[in-house]
């Protein structure tokens, strides 16, 4: 795996990506991070739906999860909380390359893998 990308497990034993700021991430890191964790998890349909726009099968997807929902186009994604428009809630969407997008969930899901072995 590169050593581009860092993993923490929380205090509850939560696996958690974290980003640094790179230019390529506009909006919150916040919110890519916890979009891996809650809905992603393990979902290996999330990355064929990114293989599928990338590859001209699909014009665009968007997934629905159970706190986000992704954007995905051909060129860049969006990630935002499905709670965005309660005003009690003050999660900011965030943008990335599409590209960047699927390299980060093909790493998610390797680590995630790894992570809930380690659990058995």
């Amino acid at each position: 795996m590169d050593n581009k990308w860092k993993f923490e497990i929380s205090e509850c034993g939560i696996l958690y990506m974290i980003f640094k700021e790179n230019g390529q991430i506009e909006g919150e890191c916040f919110t890519l991070s916890n979009w891996l964790t809650d809905d992603v998890n393990c979902r290996i349909d999330i990355l064929n739906s990114i293989d599928d726009v990338m590859s001209g099968k699909l014009n665009e997807d968007m997934l629905w999860g159970n706190a986000f929902k992704a954007y995905i186009y051909p060129e860049y994604s969006e990630i935002h909380s499905t709670f965005e428009e309660d005003e009690d809630v003050n999660i900011k969407p965030c943008k990335l390359p599409t590209k960047l997008l699927r390299e980060i969930v093909a790493v998610w899901l390797e680590e995630f893998e790894k992570y809930r072995n380690s659990k058995k």
